[in-house]
């Protein structure tokens, strides 16, 4: 993994990482990446979990060397 964003944290901000607590804890953040997303939402550790699943697995056998951005769309905006 080159790079993981954080998604939306769990628990009281004092009770997480320094970088779990630095993630937005109100709907208004996260409505905000769901209306700009062209995915139409925020990611979830699910979207991750898929592709790590699909990574290690067979199917994948031939792919190396590659950066696979998993953001629903995102980074087409030129962010």
């Amino acid at each position: 993994m080159v790079h993981i964003l954080p998604g939306r944290p769990v628990g009281k901000p004092d009770q997480m990482s320094p970088i779990g607590a630095a993630v937005p804890h109100d709907d208004s953040a996260w409505a905000w990446v769901a209306e700009r997303n062209p995915g139409g939402r925020a990611s979830t550790p699910v979207d991750t979990a898929r592709l790590i699943s699909w990574l290690v697995s067979d199917e994948a056998e031939w792919v190396t060397g590659q950066v696979i951005a998993s953001d629903g769309g995102w980074s087409t905006l030129g962010a």
